[in-house]
């Protein structure tokens, strides 16, 4: 027993003495096989829906000639949300259920569950055209997507798809795969592995490694774009805007590493560090001033946001009152019960909330009006030329109106010089409210 701890070794041991001794071998020998077994299944089965892990799906993929399939993966996109909802136990359920309609759907083929959220199905090559597979891939998306029902309770399962061909190396398969369903969306629900994505994410991969090390080295910064009062005509605040200054590659736009560090869940360090950061700079510009910074669905998806909020807070020694969270308008309607419970911990911390690029998204009045939210920020679409565009004016006139209604502050995003301002600000002289007015620049 001692060998087997040590090394996982099968003892041989003998079963042919007939004393004490040797009766007591093959009972040792046969609990040594069953533990075996057990630690192996333990290592290459998942616990909760009893499928093959990312170990067992790959030992199995070695034995497998690759030119035979190719990796289908189905992703619970709001599995995190899900999680945070449900009670003790239907979370699991949950999962259980939809690898049930994995087999309804899919057959006899592997399943194999690779992460929290992704499951990798091991489909068999066809002639079938490409148009058709994708055509009942997405019906069958459509049918797992059915609600899950706990009594009253209901959770509706988000499902995304990603079609990769195998590697020689199956590991690399296995990730390749992965990354090429992170690039689905709700929008477009199924994503095909292509020569010219196998490029993107070669880029990437250097990228990620590039990122990761960018986070350790103290290569990120800060810049803050002044908010200025249109009464006043003075900077009230600031919003915090995430930059990579790259030693390599200089100034890294967000559009390009943000949604890697999203994929590659790198975005949670990230948004830790510019919320204690944002938090460390309002307490060297003193209490009058105020910083915002912008929140994606993962983040304000994290059951303990309001902790992390919370300490950032206390470690700099500001007020709550400083510190802004932005949302955007879909994020903070796509669950309102989990959103409104998560602005009301805020709110108790003193922090201000705001919804970002208003008018953009499909939120309801009847939803908006529920949230504790004081500001409400006026995307540029509707800002940008508003001094000289009618149309613009009336949508602009419009959602201050609306928003006045609701007792909230406004910004208007993207004019650069006060006479773009002009026709909002006369528009509604009787809010409060104020403009991102200049280009972001690094604290001073």
């Amino acid at each position: 027993m001692r060998g087997y701890g040590e090394s996982r070794a099968m003892p041989d041991l003998p079963t042919h003495f007939l004393d004490d001794v040797g009766v007591l071998m093959p009972d040792t020998q046969m609990t040594i096989t069953q533990l075996d077994g057990a630690l192996q299944h333990l290592e290459r089965f998942d616990p909760v829906t009893g499928v093959l892990n990312r170990t067992g799906l790959a030992a199995h993929l070695r034995g497998q000639p690759s030119e035979g399939y190719f990796l289908l993966v189905i992703r619970f996109c709001n599995g995190s949300v899900a999680k945070t909802d449900c009670e003790a136990g239907h979370y699991d359920q949950v999962h259980r259920v939809l690898v049930k309609r994995m087999a309804l759907q899919f057959g006899t083929n592997l399943r194999a569950r690779v992460g929290e959220l992704d499951y990798i199905i091991v489909m068999p090559k066809t002639t079938e055209p490409r148009e058709a597979g994708v055509f009942r891939l997405r019906a069958s998306l459509d049918v797992m997507s059915a609600d899950v029902g706990f009594g009253v309770n209901r959770v509706c399962p988000e499902l995304t798809a990603g079609v990769a061909p195998p590697e020689a190396d199956v590991m690399a398969s296995i990730d390749t795969a992965l990354a090429t369903a992170r690039t689905a969306s709700l929008s477009s629900p199924i994503a095909v592995h292509s020569a010219q994505e196998q490029d993107k994410l070669g880029s990437d991969s250097v990228l990620e490694k590039e990122l990761r090390f960018a986070i350790s080295n103290d290569e990120l910064v800060l810049h803050f774009q002044p908010v200025m009062d249109t009464q006043q005509q003075r900077a009230i605040g600031a919003e915090a805007l995430l930059r990579w200054n790259s030693p390599n590659k200089g100034l890294v736009p967000p559009g390009q590493f943000i949604p890697l560090a999203e994929a590659s869940g790198l975005i949670d360090p990230i948004v830790m560090w510019v919320l204690r950061k944002a938090c460390a700079t309002l307490a060297e510009w003193g209490p009058d001033m105020s910083v915002a910074i912008n929140l994606a669905a993962r983040q304000f998806m994290d059951a303990h946001l309001d902790r992390h909020v919370a300490e950032a807070i206390a470690d700099a020694g500001i007020d709550g009152s400083q510190l802004e969270i932005e949302l955007t308008e879909t994020v903070a309607t796509v669950d309102h019960s989990y959103t409104l419970r998560t602005f009301d911990k805020l709110r108790a911390l003193g922090v201000r909330l705001a919804i970002d690029d208003f008018g953009t998204g499909y939120a309801s009045m009847s939803m908006l009006h529920k949230l504790p939210f004081q500001k409400l920020k006026i995307d540029r679409e509707f800002v940008t030329n508003v001094n000289s565009t009618t149309d613009k004016q009336a949508i602009c006139t419009s959602l201050i109106a609306l928003g006045s209604g609701l007792g909230c502050r406004f910004w208007l995003k993207g004019p650069r010089r006060w006479h773009r301002s002009n026709s909002c600000a006369r528009a509604a002289v009787i809010c409060s409210k104020a403009i991102i007015f200049r280009a972001p620049y690094p604290r001073r």
